[in-house]
């Protein structure tokens, strides 16, 4: 009714496990867990959700994707992945850093885990709102075990993948730097019943 839908390319993978055992899921583990971004935090909010959403506005340039970047980045995860050195990876994607911080804390819920808070800092410099919702390419949110940050900051560093430790995992909020201070129980409220409320 309102107009032409947007272009959409819409790529589909599928891949085969030799070992699910290895598979990494994306929600925050145990409290005291570090948390840390594998690439860098950038500050656009070209063509991002954040500018539509707030600002009314679909304009900007969209980030531009660094093939070897994320090439490195894939080769870091799944060398992680096969040492099982992580208890969680999440790529920032939609919404950027602050909803897949968000998400990592909350998503546990849908497989009978708890939601867990979170404190990190707020990497990078520039604009605030892009570093927190900006969707710039290749970055990933990981958490190990306190005992593992060595072989975690190692794998990055031999892989070429900035990395930088964000935080530690635990309390109830959702704590980003000064910006943002929010009970996760609210989020994972708003979160999961996002649909039936436009419905209503």
């Amino acid at each position: 009714p309102s107009g032409a839908i947007d272009p959409t390319p819409i790529v589909g993978m599928m891949g085969l496990f030799e070992n699910v055992d290895r598979a990494v899921t994306q929600w925050f583990k145990e409290e005291g867990d570090n948390v840390y971004l594998l690439g860098n935090i950038g500050d656009s909010i070209g063509g991002s959700r954040y500018l539509h959403l707030i600002h009314g506005k679909k304009t900007g340039a969209c980030p531009k994707l660094d093939l070897e970047a994320e090439h490195s980045l894939h080769r870091v995860l799944k060398a992680m992945a096969d040492k099982k050195i992580l208890q969680s990876a999440h790529d920032c994607s939609d919404g950027g850093f602050a909803v897949a911080l968000a998400e990592c804390c909350m998503t546990g819920l849908t497989h009978e885990a708890k939601v867990m808070g979170v404190e990190s800092a707020l990497p990078g410099t520039g604009r605030v709102d892009g570093r927190l919702f900006g969707e710039s390419q290749s970055r990933v949110i990981v958490s190990c075990k306190p005992a593992l940050s060595a072989q975690v900051e190692g794998l990055a560093e031999k892989f070429g993948v900035p990395c930088g430790k964000l935080g530690r995992v635990g309390g109830d909020k959702l704590v980003i730097g000064k910006e943002i201070n929010l009970p996760v129980e609210k989020l994972a409220g708003l979160f999961f019943t996002s649909i039936e409320n436009m419905m209503a």
